[in-house]
């Protein structure tokens, strides 16, 4: 095989695949699939695949508009100051996410574990020192302690909460970063509405 035939072998596959739509070109290797986004969610890695959540922000003094990576928008009040009495404080906010991160991983989980589980309700507590948002000498301004109970429609056994309250935990990223925090105390407790069993976990 001559170097000048390899030349122009490369060369005529290159102009061909330039010429393709985008869409059939891919960073995964000329050969590899287009992986729409639902797919990759689904596919296993044999290496740590990473991505990034991204938001950008405009900060007012009562209130912060925020914009996701989608082109979501939303405004988180901040009702500590005495001007702003109206909206979620950024600590809702943060409950709220946990617990809606932890519903989707609870929602897929008992799929994979064959478990039926209907309408789910939850109670989120987060407990915290005034002094430490005052920056009060000697205080912390950080949550001492987050309690999350979810009540399910469902007749799982207490042995089939507890697995399903640790699957959840590992796949929800929120829940399961918060439980490594030290010095926070994070209680999660999964109940049935139907045969009162109950599981409870608790990290320190």
């Amino acid at each position: 095989m001559s170097a000048l035939w390899l030349s122009r072998s490369l060369g005529g596959t290159v102009s061909r695949l330039l010429n393709q739509p985008s869409s059939l070109l891919s960073l995964q290797g000329l050969n590899a699939p287009v992986i729409s986004s639902q797919q990759q969610q689904t596919r296993s890695y044999s290496m740590p695949h990473w991505q990034n959540v991204e938001i950008t922000a405009e900060g007012e003094p009562t209130a912060t508009a925020i914009k996701s990576q989608d082109n979501n928008t939303f405004t988180i009040r901040d009702r500590a100051s005495d001007s702003c009495e109206e909206g979620a404080t950024p600590i809702s906010h943060f409950l709220g996410a946990i617990v809606s991160g932890s519903q989707g991983a609870l929602t897929s989980s008992a799929r994979e574990m064959n478990l039926q589980v209907g309408h789910v309700k939850w109670h989120a507590t987060g407990k915290y020192d005034v002094r430490g948002v005052r920056g009060e000498e000697g205080s912390v301004s950080q949550l001492k302690s987050i309690s999350i109970v979810a009540e399910l429609d469902s007749n799982a056994s207490a042995q089939q909460l507890e697995d399903l309250r640790a699957m959840v935990q590992k796949r929800s990223i929120l829940a399961n970063t918060i439980s490594k925090v030290q010095g926070l105390d994070f209680i999660v407790e999964y109940k049935s509405a139907f045969n009162f069993q109950s599981s409870m976990g608790t990290h320190m």
